[in-house]
């Protein structure tokens, strides 16, 4: 507990004795939902992902990742994600060489998409041999290696490839993988020194990657403290692109935690900044947390956005009264029941905004007082006790923009959207 309440840095100085004993247990039994839309990002997801589950969050969290129809390779990289393991492993297996195992997936579908279906084995086999050798992965062929029992010696195996002497790689290209072949590998695999067998089957529809694990320290029960810090990641799958607005929804709507954050997928927002984002929410100063990519100096990408963001933030002073730094900004977080009680309508982009104009017209505002910059970074400090009346709360963020040819989608078609959605939620629309 005093671990766990030391992460979220509460002034408990502040608070009397009963105070800080419920807002304890109120810490302790909170979750964050991490809302991530995705739409054609097969270059970034599995290192976004990579970095969101390095984060060290104070408080469970899930990770909810809804696929808004995508038409490239993502959808496919995070059915693997997402397939049944084999019964034998269990939940810590999936922590067993994340990062090496995303760069061999890759590869695969790499392999799937430039050569397609139809091959035999050889040729899947040395296809995979040249992405793997393009990523400057150390790999050995067919490497004879002993198989065990009792300490001793009993045969030899020769998979298709020991990937860093670490994970084994088998090659199928058949129509379905069956029990005998799952059986030998994982006999196979417990008769070597080595944990994890990655089984790729090139012949089925969506190329199929099973992970076999086998670690006879992991096959003990137990509780680490990672396992009862993270929860699991749920994948939702849309039919067909209906927008980030409509994808968020959706998210939302399957959200188990009492705090929901919304994540892009690509890598322009920095993940470790989250857990800042989270504080102030469970420290009880504020309602709504927005990561603000306008209060630090730095460069801002495309200066018609920056230009943009800032005539929007103008438009709100003016139509809601309410100076919000970063209206579109991508890091807003929030309790959950705030949102219970707000119908949201857009399917786009906007979506961003008319939350934004939401909250304002449901009595959320932003204290004038409530910040101040300090130093050459202009980085922001509380200036109010603890107990202060706090409600939307602006931080600054990390920010690295990127390009319309490194996948940025967002179109300046997007800005007479806005313009229009700030207008109709403050006039017409409840």
């Amino acid at each position: 507990m005093a671990k766990t309440l030391w992460l979220v840095q509460i002034n408990f100085n502040a608070l009397n004795p009963l105070a800080v004993q419920i807002l304890q247990i109120k810490i302790l039994i909170m979750k964050l939902s991490i809302i991530i839309p995705v739409y054609n990002e097969e270059k970034t997801i599995l290192e976004l992902l990579r970095r969101v589950e390095a984060v060290n969050f104070p408080i469970e969290r899930e990770i909810i990742i809804v696929d808004d129809g995508s038409t490239d390779g993502t959808a496919q990289l995070l059915k693997s994600l997402t397939h049944a393991d084999d019964t034998r492993t269990n939940a810590d297996s999936e922590l067993l060489y994340r990062d090496l195992t995303y760069k061999i997936r890759g590869a695969a579908f790499n392999v799937r998409k430039k050569i397609g279906l139809g091959h035999k084995e050889s040729v899947y086999q040395k296809a995979l041999e040249e992405e793997l050798g393009s990523l400057q992965l150390n790999f050995e062929k067919e490497k004879v290696i002993d198989v065990i029992y009792n300490d001793k010696k009993i045969g030899v195996y020769r998979p298709d490839f020991l990937i860093e002497n670490k994970i084994i790689l088998e090659i199928k290209a058949l129509p379905f993988i069956g029990k005998n072949e799952r059986q030998q590998i994982w006999t196979y695999l417990k008769g070597s020194k080595y944990k994890l067998l990655l089984l790729i089957n090139f012949a089925s529809k969506d190329v199929q990657i099973e992970r076999v694990v086998y670690d006879t320290a992991r096959l003990i029960p137990r509780q680490s403290a990672l396992s009862q810090r993270q929860s699991a990641l749920k994948v939702i799958f849309e039919e067909k692109n209906q927008g980030k607005g409509a994808a968020l929804r959706r998210g939302f709507k399957v959200a188990g935690g009492e705090i929901i954050a919304i994540q892009d997928a690509d890598l322009e927002y920095n993940p470790e900044d989250l857990p800042k984002l989270i504080q102030p929410i469970l420290e009880g100063r504020a309602d709504i947390v927005y990561g603000s990519r306008f209060l630090t100096k730095r460069k801002h990408g495309y200066p018609i956005f920056y230009l943009g963001n800032q005539l929007l933030s103008f438009l709100f002073l003016i139509f809601y009264g309410k100076k919000i730094t970063d209206p579109w900004t991508c890091y807003k977080v929030f309790k959950k029941e705030i949102i219970r009680n707000i119908k949201l309508e857009s399917r786009g982009f906007d979506l961003e905004l008319e939350l934004t104009a939401k909250f304002l017209r449901k009595g959320y505002t932003r204290s004038a007082r409530q910040l101040v910059r300090s130093g050459k970074d202009q980085k922001q400090t509380f200036v109010s006790p603890l107990a202060a009346n706090y409600k939307i709360l602006e931080l600054p963020i990390s920010y690295q923009s990127r390009t319309y040819k490194e996948g940025k989608k967002i179109k300046w078609t997007d800005g007479l959207k806005a313009f229009w959605t700030l207008i109709k939620y403050r006039f017409y629309a409840p």
